[in-house]
């Protein structure tokens, strides 16, 4: 007897024994692949009572007795047990826990087109250096955003692939000597997309009085597919850095629906903010309408 090349459901034979018992289990195997849904890709511990028809991406690391070693795969509870699956490139699933769909690409899940921003190569391989919030070809602006005395600026990062980051970083131009810090926050939730909790915070980095310079820190900070993010940026000084041009900018809050750049769209979030970067971004930010800083990121992989 052999098996589907996808699916690996077991084929009939003529004059097979048990036929119905195969059938049956062949139908339970579509019918868990036909829109596929789970119910989380995070999940670790194998739960205790789930109801038929249950299905989860298993984590790395997954543990219990059914779940350990089977790190990766589809797992669906049917008829009191647990079986396995192997996924396929190209498969899309529907994450209940957290409202998204996601395409397996083979190595990682993509979130499927919800996308709130792009990113823009700006360095060559092997640095692979992105300016997120940016959109087209144009010239990035040195010494156009002004990073005022303790006011922490953040600007929207999507996080399409995931991945991790292992480099943040600014310019600096002609600026007042200081200390400046860097972060990364993730949004509130999928329906507040304002800063919410730190995920990264950075040593100081001082700056000099009257330099040109690329500043830059090596965190190691692995993001989510398809999740906002804010990389963050705060000063004990006046430090000009720079900037993307308005125009080339991606508003993500608000807008007037003339298809020019409203100047009622958002483009960064900035709240008043002295010495360590808050655990959580300050209640009830300020929309930037100005230029936001040129905050650079690079992905590890």
């Amino acid at each position: 007897m052999s098996n589907t090349p996808r699916l690996s459901i077991a084929r009939l034979v003529e004059g097979q024994f048990g036929g119905e018992v195969i059938a049956n289990t062949a139908f339970e195997i579509v019918d868990a692949f036909a829109q596929l849904n789970v119910k989380s890709r995070t999940l670790i511990a194998q739960p205790g009572g789930p109801a038929d028809g249950d299905a989860y991406i298993l984590p790395v690391n997954a543990t219990g007795s059914s779940w350990a070693t089977n790190d990766g795969k589809f797992a669906r509870f049917i008829n009191g047990a647990w079986s396995f699956h192997t996924v396929k490139l190209g498969y899309c699933i529907w994450v209940d826990d957290e409202n998204n769909e996601y395409i397996f690409d083979g190595t990682r899940y993509t979130s499927a087109g919800r996308s709130l921003g792009f990113y823009r190569q700006v360095g060559t391989a092997p640095e692979r250096w992105y300016v997120p919030n940016l959109i087209g070809a144009t010239a990035l602006v040195a010494s156009g955003f002004s990073a005022t005395l303790n006011v922490l600026f953040a600007t929207p990062m999507v996080c399409e692939r995931g991945g991790t980051i292992d480099r943040l970083g600014f310019a600096t131009g002609a600026s007042a000597a200081g200390n400046m810090r860097l972060g990364i926050y993730k949004s509130t939730s999928r329906t507040d997309i304002r800063p919410g909790g730190l995920v990264y915070e950075s040593v100081t980095i001082p700056v000099t009085t009257f330099t040109t310079y690329k500043h830059t820190v090596s965190p190691t900070v692995t993001l989510n597919p398809g999740e906002l993010y804010y990389v963050a940026i705060q000063g004990t000084n006046t430090t000009l850095v720079q900037s993307v041009p308005l125009a080339a900018a991606i508003p993500f809050f608000g807008g007037d629906g003339s298809g020019n750049f409203p100047l009622a769209c958002g483009v960064a979030f900035s709240a008043a903010n002295t010495g360590a970067l808050p655990a959580t971004f300050p209640a009830s930010p300020t929309v930037v309408l100005t230029v936001p800083p040129a905050l650079w990121v690079r992905y590890s992989g």
